[in-house]
């Protein structure tokens, strides 16, 4: 987790060790991903639908999650397109 100013929030050094264990158990890469402002972005969404976030705080994390899946499978395809069009992702 990241501070809005780029910077380690306390949580990071949690984060970090819980992916390296992951990594180690399964051998699997972790892809860490920014997640700030999703949950302000879930909260616009359902203001946008006419739905109060107030009270709703599983339903603005599944729409936040959803965000950052997105976000990420765009990165993976603004890479692979760049792959193939010989540029830099």
């Amino acid at each position: 987790p990241m501070n809005m100013d780029g910077t380690e929030s306390a949580m990071a050094k949690t984060v970090q060790t819980f992916a390296e264990k992951i990594e180690d158990r399964t051998g699997c890469n972790v892809i860490k991903w920014d997640e700030r402002l999703t949950s302000a972005a879930a909260e616009r969404a359902m203001a946008e639908m006419g739905r109060s976030p107030k009270g709703h705080k599983t339903e603005i994390d599944r729409i936040a999650a959803t965000i950052i899946l997105q976000g990420y499978l765009d990165y993976l395809r603004h890479a692979e397109n760049s792959k193939i069009d010989g540029r830099d992702a």
